[in-house]
């Protein structure tokens, strides 16, 4: 009854030849098995009305026993008597007729165990296919698999299996299935699968699908369904671009957005997206009326099929709802408020989706947003950036997100060594997510408000004298939330020029100083010239860098009244490596890639894999070791070790856990007590920069002043966390840690660490 070829894949579907009936005589020396009533129904579903006639195969699913043949000559229920507990595999031997195996488990004496049975009477599919590219050879077989289709489609179940059948040397197949109504797919190893729907397979007869034009590639299908309503024809939308992870090439998230693929959604929610290289994809439905919905990531492999096995469903959009207290900012005007959504594994810049006023009752209600993360900053009226908050908006209902403005009133005055300067004053920095901007005047006086207390960070710029500088700051407030700081910058200066390897000056090169205390990034000008002043008294290191080219640190001792320089920043000899990311099922492209020069500790380079998952970084030419730290959106963050002078190939997977890193004290305190932290994966030191892009990628950004940050999706192995000093090191040497803790983060897992207790 069918093909051989058709009877692999469809359960049941070739003929069982038995060659023994009954049950098996009971062993030497035991009693009669006891037995329970069994009534086995037929049920068919298509096919003549004639009575039935064949045979119910009972096969033991434990191997006890032998195989039983019940003979069939009509349609009425087969009564029987099987041993109470036992368990078969019912299937089913009708000349022209086919069933899907079923499991039969026989209950005690006192209960009549009943199972029916489906049959469906067998008819044909058949079609042709031709190929889309020259040049290729026609597939053999063509697989055809029936759809589980979505329970909102309210389908008519039909049999489920798939089927090899074979194509003649024309591009002709036929095979044999249940004759129903078919949702199927059309399949080749490596081509791009055809989908056809409600395909009628009469008894006894063949239903022609037509001819297949067969296309070499990637796809990813799936469907969409909408919450309380339906697919518009012609408006609801799907688009997939590949996700690259974030970093400093801004234009690989540019590059992504060219290579996006958008097809009309069809008015039964089913879509397929075709001609995609391989990589990690998003996918975004949009309909007007609703929020859009994403999903990702989504792995495309090359000449292969991804079908998402879950609708996505488009919602109803939500309303953000904020209070702000007090109502008005400290000059009795509105409050200004910036909304971002939080983008997840994309590359892009988180886009901004209010900016505006908030009502002077201190109340804000954004309108039609989609569920998500959201970051929030309040601004008073000067555009200062006095509060920030997050919020998760995950259903209707969610309650308002109440941010509170504390404030405190500070006064003071600015010095450049013993003189009153005129300058600019950032605290938290110029783009710190809580700034403030004060002014100075010509006697160095300066008033305005602070949203807290507690050490500061601070950038200062003036324009007579020509200075830019970052210094710290601790405010401490009485009880009247007053304050008052003198703030002496250093007259230190350092200076001078920084040029390329053959001595020519690089101009707008990027400056790096590095204190005991602070990080500082200046710009050379258009001569390649730079001047550093104000910069706290002691040891510092300063190097330049442009691109993937960067110089060796140049070492100094910085005092007050006295001028360091002129000092020349050499950009060193570079080498370029090319490497390859990899996964178990192949290329991994947008993964970001960071090179770091580990012996000596100088130098290094970021870069983006392409499709095929190559990449090309630059390192100085001394370097004998490096550290690559491999961030790939829908994998698992890992650090390797490294030679440059052997092919850089890394591999990396799925398998992933969560660091949780507790800290024992406010960021503030830990900076208060000259300490910051390090992250460790295997012994291999991952920069705090990159940890906090990846977590920011995958939706879990670090809280601003937070005790605990949450860094996910690392790749199982030791870690270790430390407190440093923030001091320079003797040259050559590493930090010492002050005190560290470390654990095993096993797949799947959260490790959490802590350091700052004491």
């Amino acid at each position: 009854m069918g093909s051989s070829s058709s009877g692999r894949r469809f359960p049941g579907l070739a003929a069982v030849a038995l060659l023994l009936a009954g049950l098996a005589a009971p062993a030497a020396g035991q009693g009669q098995p006891q037995l329970s009533p069994v009534v086995l129904e037929l049920s068919l579903k298509s096919g003549t009305t004639a009575a039935l006639k064949g045979a119910l195969v009972l096969r033991p699913i434990h191997g006890e026993g032998e195989l039983i043949r019940l003979q069939v000559d009509s349609s009425g229920p087969i009564s029987s008597q099987l041993p109470t507990g036992s368990e078969w595999e019912v299937s089913l031997d009708f000349p022209g007729l086919w069933g899907p195996r079923k499991p039969l488990t026989v209950g005690p004496p006192d209960h009549e165990t009943r199972l029916t049975l489906e049959l469906w009477a067998m008819g044909r599919i058949s079609g042709n296919v031709k190929l889309k590219q020259k040049g290729l050879a026609v597939p053999r077989q063509v697989l055809v698999k029936t759809l589980a289709l979505p329970a909102f489609l309210q389908r008519l179940p039909a049999p489920k299996g798939a089927l090899d059948c074979p194509v003649d040397e024309k591009g002709s197949w036929a095979c044999s299935l249940p004759a129903a109504s078919f949702d199927l797919v059309v399949s080749a190893d490596g081509f791009i699968p055809h989908y056809r729907w409600r395909v009628e397979v009469p008894p006894g007869k063949a239903a022609d699908i037509g001819t297949l034009e067969l296309e070499r590639g990637a796809s990813v299908a799936g469907w969409v369904a909408v919450e309380g309503g339906a697919i518009e024809a012609g408006q609801c939308t799907v688009q997939i671009r590949p996700l690259v992870a974030g970093g400093p090439d801004a234009s690989a998230a540019l590059n992504s957005e060219r290579r996006a693929v958008e097809k009309s959604v069809g008015k039964d929610g089913f879509f397929q997206l075709t001609g995609l290289a391989p990589g990690t994809y998003g996918v975004e439905v949009r309909q007007p009326g609703f929020a859009p919905t994403r999903f990702g990531p989504v792995r495309v492999t090359s000449q292969a099929e991804t079908f998402l096995e879950e609708p996505l469903v488009l919602k109803r959009p939500l309303d953000l709802s904020v209070e702000v207290s007090p109502a008005l900012d400290w000059l009795g005007r509105p409050w200004h408020a910036q909304v971002v959504r939080e983008e997840e594994a994309s590359g892009k810049p988180s886009p901004i989706v209010f900016e505006g006023n908030v009502e002077t009752d201190g109340n804000l209600v954004v309108a039609s947003q989609s569920p998500g993360r959201y970051r929030i900053g309040i601004l008073d009226s000067l555009g200062n950036r006095l509060a920030a908050s997050e919020v998760t908006l995950d259903g209707p209902g969610v309650p308002p997100q109440r941010i509170v403005v504390r404030l405190v009133t500070l006064e003071g005055t600015l010095r450049l060594g013993q003189e009153p300067l005129a300058a600019s004053l950032w605290f938290g920095g110029r783009s710190g997510a809580i700034r403030v901007r004060l002014e100075s005047d010509e006697e160095g006086r300066f008033h305005g408000i602070l949203p807290r207390e507690g050490d500061w960070s601070l950038d200062v710029e003036s324009s007579q004298p020509r200075l830019r500088t970052r210094a710290r700051i601790d405010v401490l407030a009485n009880r009247a939330g007053k304050a008052t700081a003198d703030i002496v910058l250093p007259d230190t200066r350092v200076f001078g020029t920084v040029v390329d390897t053959k001595g020519k000056p690089v101009p707008r090169a990027d400056v790096l100083v590095m204190t005991e205390r602070l990080e500082f990034l200046d710009t050379a000008d258009a001569l390649g010239t730079f001047e550093i002043r104000g910069l706290p008294e002691g040891a510092a290191w300063l190097a330049a860098s442009e691109g993937s080219r960067g110089s060796g640190r140049a070492f100094v001792d910085l005092l007050p009244g006295r001028s360091v320089g002129p000092l020349e920043l050499r950009f060193l000899s570079m080498r370029r490596l090319n490497g390859t990311v990899a996964s178990p099922a192949g290329p991994v492209a947008g993964a970001q890639v960071a090179v770091l020069a580990s012996i000596p500790p100088e130098g290094g380079g970021f870069a983006k894999t392409g499709s095929d998952g190559t990449f090309e970084v630059e390192v100085p030419e001394a370097t004998q070791r490096v550290v690559a730290v491999i961030a790939a959106p829908g994998f698992a963050l890992r650090a390797f070790d490294a030679a440059p002078g052997t092919p850089l190939a890394f591999g990396i997977t799925e398998e992933r856990g969560d660091l949780e890193v507790r800290l024992g004290a406010r960021p503030d305190d830990l900076l208060r007590r000259d300490l910051t932290v390090e992250v460790y994966q295997n012994g291999l030191p991952i920069p705090a920069n990159i940890l906090r892009q990846w977590s920011l990628d995958q939706g879990q950004p670090w809280p601003a002043g937070g005790a605990a940050v949450r860094i996910p999706s690392l790749a199982p192995g030791e870690y270790r966390i430390c407190l440093v000093p923030l001091r320079l090191p003797p040259e050559g040497e590493p930090a010492a840690s002050r005190e560290c803790d470390s654990g095993l983060l096993f797949r799947g897992g959260t490790l959490a660490l802590s350091v700052g207790g004491s």
